[in-house]
């Protein structure tokens, strides 16, 4: 008769085939450095689970397996901190924190014995669960930034409840003795692993940019960006409910082709891109503000900004200075140059 472990073995193999295939396209067919992010992720992922799954058909797993499985496991927080905030600051995706997050996945390949590796799981399962939060709170933090581009905020939201409910999965095999309860949380791993790499596979269109062979952009890329840079130039961007879909409806354009648009021709995405205007806008009323009765809060309103608070964060960020602390600058710069 047929076993369980088997069947799971089986199904589990022609899932991991499958998510190898999509990790590959993502990480080798688009050539962009979040949608790789993306692919090994998703090809670390397989490796995790799989782990677990070899566990269960053979009932002892070899120690290499267990070890190569936990390096994948420790890489697997920092990747998805960085592809987090690929999605809305297109530099990080190559930045050289990449580089540094390969250290605790190489730390882990010096284990040698069962009693390191057994604790290193716990430790590593933390360390995956500190990054789960920290890119949560990134995305959470900065909401009010990034809810304009509202198709990536969406499916940064969608990654992290992924990877959230696979943290539990990985959690809760630390303290599952019963064979028949791993066995139900293996499933569910390789379910959701899988998932999520239909899920991700779906969503790549929304981020990827094409070329021709001579890595040229598509003729009518140049039409999409003279249209919005006369929207643009006509303050659209002073509308605070203002987001990707709206823009896109405005261009009688698809959301992801926009998106596209802007992060190959701003070379910026859709929020920065916005946040750029909005200060600049900011920063003329500032000017005008010296000789005129105009308000921090009212120029924040003008300027695009549904918040005060988003507002102070964003020009802070930009200028390394407060709205007030700009504007003092400025008054004396102005005050020098009338005594000159």
């Amino acid at each position: 008769m047929i076993s369980l472990e088997f069947v799971i073995f089986f199904l589990f193999a022609f899932l991991a085939g499958h998510t190898l295939f999509l990790s590959l396209i993502l990480t080798l067919r688009m050539r962009q450095s979040n949608m790789t992010l993306l692919g090994v992720l998703l090809f670390l992922i397989l490796l995790r689970v799989g782990k677990s799954v070899l566990s269960l058909a053979f009932h002892e797993s070899s120690f290499y397996i267990n070890v190569i499985g936990l390096s994948a496991m420790a890489t697997m927080g920092p990747l998805l901190w960085v592809y987090i905030k690929s999605l809305f600051q297109l530099s990080i995706a190559k930045s050289k924190y990449l580089l540094i997050s390969l250290i605790p996945a190489l730390s882990v390949l010096f284990i040698g014995s069962w009693k390191w590796l057994n604790l290193g799981y716990y430790i590593i399962t933390v360390h995956l669960l500190l990054y789960v939060i920290a890119s949560a709170y990134f995305v959470i933090n900065n909401r009010e930034t990034f809810k304009t581009d509202n198709i990536r905020i969406k499916w940064a939201f969608a990654l992290l409840i992924g990877f959230g409910t696979i943290w539990i999965t990985f959690a809760l095999q630390l303290f599952s003795y019963d064979r028949f309860y791993y066995l139900m949380v293996v499933i569910t791993s390789v379910v959701l692993a899988y998932s999520l790499s239909l899920w991700a596979f779906a969503q790549q269109r929304l981020f990827t940019n094409y070329k021709d062979k001579n890595n040229r952009e598509p003729e009518d890329y140049a039409l999409i960006r003279s249209e919005i840079d006369k929207l643009f130039n006509e303050e659209i961007f002073v509308d605070a409910s203002l987001n990707l879909t709206l823009l896109a409806k405005r261009l009688n354009r698809q959301p992801y082709l926009v998106s596209r648009v802007i992060n190959e021709s701003f070379k910026m995405t859709f929020p920065e891109l916005l946040l750029q205007y909005r200060i600049r806008k900011a920063k003329e009323l500032l000017h005008k503000s010296l000789n005129k009765a105009y308000t921090v809060e009212g120029i924040a309103y003008e300027s695009g900004f549904s918040t005060l608070s988003a507002f102070y964060t964003a020009f802070k960020k930009e200028t390394g200075m407060t709205p007030t602390q700009y504007k003092k600058q400025r008054n004396k710069i102005i005050e020098v140059r009338n005594v000159i």
